[in-house]
């Protein structure tokens, strides 16, 4: 107990905003100077689908906001909140988070909780999301390639739901991250205690946005007011079979049909 009270009370997850380089870019302006502001760093891929080493595959440019913490590239996530009270709960659920170690979920680096920075870090993947790849028809996939990017979010997912997470909540191909080995591992899982009530940043008044994100939710999950912001196990399957079908059709979600928010 006196060990496990002092792990919570170390705060071993905390990082101190300044601690992260962030890339420093210098912009041009009309006059011909140079002025200086910060800027997340932008990373281009060029890669090539192992599955099919004659062929050089290139996808679009990613822009992610990233940064170098302790010699570790590392994706930086912004939570619009003002300020953070780092309570017990909080506390626990950190040290579940950081603790929790699978090949096929993407590894939590940290969180900065001193605003305005308040973000959770986490290991960076360099060929983005499966969204990007199923987006960019320069990339072919055949289906040994996509029976490998399957099995590794249902190994993910069966990992997650038997660990004391027991359901993701937000499944959807743009949390499941690609690494350099083309390796998929699952994001943005957990951490409710720390996302509860931060705002939907840039795209909160854009309500086709807004409703994008539900495209992935479970229709018993949209009906009920007080749904849990965990999700449920069953929900998660039902997310599991959208990205199965934006994976086989490439047309996202739910096809190119025209769907408005009403």
């Amino acid at each position: 107990n006196w060990a496990y009270e002092r792990e919570l009370d170390n705060l071993l997850w905390k990082i101190d905003y300044k601690d992260i380089q962030v890339n420093e870019y210098t912009p041009t302006t009309a006059s011909g100077k140079a002025s200086r502001s910060l800027h997340p760093f932008i990373r281009t891929s060029q890669v090539s689908l192992s599955s099919n080493p004659e062929s050089d595959f290139r996808y679009s440019t990613i822009y992610t906001r990233i940064g170098i913490y302790r010699g570790r590239i590392c994706a930086i996530k912004r939570l619009r909140k003002k300020c953070i009270d780092i309570t017990r709960k909080m506390k626990k659920e950190m040290k579940t988070i950081r603790d929790l170690q699978f090949d096929n979920l993407n590894p939590f680096v940290g969180a900065c909780v001193d605003p305005p920075n308040i973000c959770i870090i986490t290991e960076y993947c360099s060929r983005g999301s499966m969204k990007d790849i199923l987006e960019n028809e320069d990339v072919k996939l055949d289906n040994m390639f996509i029976a490998s990017l399957i099995g590794d979010i249902v190994r993910a997912m069966i990992f997650l739901h038997d660990s004391s997470i027991r359901s993701h909540g937000n499944l959807k191909s743009s949390n499941c991250l690609v690494d350099s080995r083309w390796v998929v591992k699952i994001t943005d899982f957990g951490l409710h205690e720390l996302k509860s009530g931060s705002d939907l940043g840039e795209d909160s008044t854009d309500l086709e946005k807004q409703c994008e994100r539900f495209m992935w939710r479970a229709p018993e999950l949209l009906r009920n007011p007080d749904s849990p912001p965990c999700g449920t196990q069953k929900g998660d399957v039902y997310s599991f079979a959208i990205i199965l079908y934006e994976v086989l059709g490439r047309n996202g979600p739910y096809g190119r049909i025209d769907m408005t928010p009403s």
